[in-house]
């Protein structure tokens, strides 16, 4: 049994940290639109960022376009560690989060992800509505375990699948 103490920072601490009182030193330019932010908040929101802050870290502008058209002010607000909530209804906007996500190269282990809680009466729904795409793979899953069930229950709607 060691007798060593050991001691480390809690990941909770970065809660305390006023991020959006550091000087504006960071710009995202999205389609043609500035959105000024800090290296540190840039760093945190993008690995890929992160990675090439590490090679060139006066680097002070990442510019991309999106085919989607949403608010990048929600990906920004991220960092305020706070549920940003989009209705079913509000497909393009997530279309557009989806897709910045996978340009800024955030990883799914950064983000939590809250869906509709899937059932065998709204699985087959959810797999044919694109606005849950990113969220097949447990839908699928979820069939692929409860498939004797919905054979009994759903047939036809699993033939139309």
């Amino acid at each position: 049994m060691s007798e060593e103490i050991e001691i480390q920072l809690n990941t909770k601490a970065v809660l305390n940290v006023p991020l959006n009182s550091y000087f504006n030193d960071f710009v995202f330019i999205v389609n043609g639109e500035e959105f000024k932010t800090n290296k540190f908040v840039s760093d945190l929101l993008s690995k890929k960022i992160s990675h090439i802050h590490r090679a060139d870290p006066t680097l002070s502008t990442y510019s991309f376009n999106t085919k989607s058209k949403g608010n990048f002010t929600n990906i920004l607000n991220l960092v305020n560690f706070q549920n940003i909530k989009f209705s079913k209804e509000m497909k393009e906007e997530i279309s557009y989060v989806t897709e910045v996500i996978n340009i800024l190269g955030i990883d799914d282990d950064c983000l939590s992800f809250h869906y509709p809680t899937i059932k065998e009466d709204n699985v087959i729904s959810l797999l044919q509505d694109e606005t849950y795409q990113a969220f097949q793979a447990t839908q699928i899953e979820f069939v692929s375990q409860n498939f004797f069930n919905l054979c009994e229950t759903k047939s036809e709607e699993l033939s139309d699948l």
